[in-house]
């Protein structure tokens, strides 16, 4: 698993970030409506989102201090959807400096951590995540406690120190207060689940899945629910007949295609099946899921999803006997290892 799949569960947190009230399409076009808008945005296209943010943008003239603020918070969580990140970057960094809130601040810090990561700068991205936890004393509510710890647990996620991420995986979990706060149980098992899966200890993240569903249906979080049986599916084609894999993530793959289909799980999944189908010998279909993986890993430019899915082209290929074409993927995934092995040197120096 790689970076993408934070940006995946942060994309989720962010829609209750604002914190805006519900307004009525008779008041369409002012700041709190289309923000609103913006914020209840996620799953749609990427043209309606843009379209939504450029009306924001005309009305920059009428906004307050307060308005400024979230209207750049928002646009840089746009540009970092887009892939855009050294443009949000660029953007958080011109604009932090005059944030005072903590809770404001905490969620641009969140914003330049997931960029510089993206962009590979993994010392800057440390050094805002340090300043991000300095904050937690002075953020009241869980959720807002929530946004700085996991922007932590993302970036250490992502240098593989899988130790110190399940240690905010757990301060998240502590942060429930009662059985009616289920989001800290959900965004928390969530993460144990999926931390565990990416370090490798598959039984201890199974123990999770079942916890980790429960709590998150009860917070009514559709998105983190299908994370985590997402996960569950693809350790299936791990653990057990792969054709018990296919059944499991084709209604996962239906289900992504509605709530989120820009999501990088969608990419993991089409792998996954391709391997599935691979592996109970039916190469026609494995080929059509490889294909779909491979080329949204392009686009994507993920760089551990394309060296996976290059892989497993590579073997449907030779499956079919087309040697050429398997050579070529495998020359391509070759070229791709050398890279992602500098990106964890790379990694591994900044941690140090």
């Amino acid at each position: 698993m790689a970076r993408h799949r934070i940006a995946q569960l942060i994309a989720a947190l962010l829609i209750g970030w604002l914190g805006l009230p519900c307004v009525g399409a008779q008041e369409a076009d002012t700041f709190d409506t289309l923000l609103a808008e913006l914020r209840s945005s996620f799953g749609s296209s990427q043209n309606h989102k843009d379209a939504l943010l450029e009306k924001l943008t005309a009305l920059q003239p009428t906004f307050t201090p307060d308005q400024k603020e979230q209207y750049h918070l928002i646009h840089a969580h746009s540009l970092g959807e887009r892939g855009k990140h050294r443009e949000r970057v660029a953007l958080v960094e011109s604009h932090i400096g005059q944030v005072k809130t903590p809770i404001r601040r905490a969620r641009f810090l969140y914003e330049l951590i997931d960029g510089y990561t993206a962009l590979g700068q993994y010392e800057k991205a440390l050094q805002a995540m340090n300043e991000s936890i300095l904050l937690l004393p002075d953020l009241q509510k869980p959720s807002q406690k929530i946004v700085a710890l996991q922007g932590a647990l993302n970036l250490l996620s992502s240098l593989r120190a899988y130790d110190e991420a399940l240690e905010f995986a757990d301060r998240i979990y502590a942060l429930r207060g009662n059985e009616a706060d289920t989001y800290a149980a959900c965004v928390g098992l969530s993460n144990k689940v999926e931390t565990n899966y990416m370090r490798g200890h598959n039984d201890v993240a199974r123990a999770y899945v079942a916890d980790a569903i429960r709590a998150c249906d009860a917070n009514k979080n559709e998105f983190f629910t299908l994370i985590v049986k997402a996960l569950a599916a693809i350790d299936l084609l791990e653990s057990d007949d792969p054709r018990n894999a296919i059944t499991a993530i084709l209604p996962l793959l239906r289900q992504f295609s509605v709530l989120n289909n820009d999501s990088d799980y969608v990419i993991q999944l089409q792998e996954a099946i391709a391997r599935a189908y691979l592996k109970s010998g039916n190469t026609e279909r494995a080929e059509h899921y490889g294909l779909l993986a491979y080329q949204r890993a392009q686009s994507g430019g993920v760089l551990l999803l394309q060296d996976k899915t290059s892989e497993t082209l590579g073997a449907i290929k030779r499956s079919q006997g087309q040697l050429a074409a398997a050579l070529g993927y495998y020359d391509v995934n070759l070229d791709l290892k050398k890279k992602v092995l500098d990106d964890q040197l790379h990694k591994n120096l900044a941690y140090q």
